[in-house]
């Protein structure tokens, strides 16, 4: 069982002076806010991604969730104007949870958005185990985290999601955090490899967890939506309209602009068993942390739909890796010590990411 220590929880705060990490967290996030300037405009706006997720609850129950002309007469309708390629690509509980933020009108509702998005990266932050002042430093200074608020997306609550699991699995609650981590599903693609994780480390309470908070969110999605929805939601994503320039996001979608039919099934066969082979051997051999992050990038690589600020997924692993470097400068440990999730691991490098344009 993972539990957290004394020593672990105190790590977190040695570092850097306070006063220096917030001028340095202060310059990353002018440095990202000067990179999307030509962007604001639409962001200030709410001419973005949110449409998405302010709509949906309005069709809840109509069994037009999925129905693209519906959503663009919802547009106009609220918005004033309109852009096909916004459409609703979420499991159906999604629309129902959002439910409170679609009887507000568009401004606050947009406001409080972005507003909680920009306090659940900051939970993130503060949940996520490492050095606490390391991982504010590397979320003010991602590029994916101004596509994030630039589009409006959701990706700083699926991590907020992540960060509370593994605090759940330290403390030994593996059935909360497998319950927790059912919302995930807003990323399904993307939590591809969580099951290999579950079985490499045998935690089968989480796999319980998660099983349950699935089978409900199911369950959710098909009394909001009745029983047609998932023909729907495949129609959707996989439009060309909603999936705009996908194929250079990820490595298996840029596989899909060389190649076709079977050739694209076998070379994705392939590097899903061989991405499936490397979560499998990282989350048997390290703890539960860094199998995890390894997970999420792993279904960024595999995944066909992936834009910009996916790439927040990577956060878990890149502050497990920048941790673990700065800890293997420390002192050597006395015999008998806790040994912390992030020691022990190789060193990484984030490459920038470009965010994206706006499609409005």
């Amino acid at each position: 069982m993972e539990t957290v220590t004394p020593a672990q929880a105190g790590r977190q705060d040695a570092g850097l002076p306070a006063a220096l990490v917030a001028a340095v967290c202060v310059a990353g996030v002018i440095a990202l806010a000067l990179s999307c300037a030509p962007d604001w405009s639409g962001a200030w706006q709410g001419l973005n991604d949110f449409p998405e997720f302010y709509l949906s609850p309005r069709l809840v129950g109509t069994n037009h969730l999925y129905d693209p002309a519906a959503f663009l007469a919802e547009q106009q309708r609220v918005l004033g104007c309109t852009n096909v390629n916004i459409q609703f690509l979420r499991l159906p509980y999604m629309a129902v949870l959002l439910a409170p933020l679609g009887r507000l009108p568009y401004s606050t509702a947009y406001a409080l958005w972005q507003t909680f998005s920009i306090a659940a990266l900051a939970a993130f932050a503060w949940l996520w185990p490492g050095r606490r002042w390391l991982a504010f430093i590397i979320v003010c200074w991602f590029p994916p985290v101004a596509a994030n608020l630039v589009n409006a997306q959701d990706l700083a609550y699926v991590l907020l999601w992540v960060a509370i699991s593994v605090a759940l699995v330290q403390r030994g609650k593996h059935a909360g955090a497998g319950l927790v981590l059912a919302l995930g599903a807003a990323k399904l693609h993307i939590f591809l490899f969580l099951p290999i994780v579950i079985v490499a480390r045998r935690m089968w309470r989480l796999g319980a967890g998660l099983v349950a908070g699935a089978a409900f969110l199911l369950a959710v999605s098909f009394l909001a939506a009745g029983w047609a929805w998932p023909a729907a939601w495949l129609r959707t994503i996989r439009s060309p309209v909603v999936s705009q320039s996908v194929a250079k996001s990820s490595l298996l979608a840029f596989a899909a602009e060389a190649m076709h039919g079977p050739a694209l099934w076998a070379v994705a066969g392939g590097l899903i068993l061989l991405v499936g082979a490397v979560v499998y051997r990282a989350a048997q051999r390290n703890s539960f942390v860094f199998g995890l992050g390894v997970a999420l990038a792993g279904g960024l690589i595999v995944a066909f739909h992936v834009y910009q600020q996916d790439y927040m997924l990577a956060l878990p692993l890149i502050l497990t890796l920048a941790s673990g470097v700065l800890d293997r400068g420390k002192p050597e440990r006395p015999a008998g010590s806790t040994v912390t999730a992030s020691e022990g691991l190789p060193r990484v490098r984030a490459t920038p990411l470009s965010r994206d344009s706006s499609r409005w």
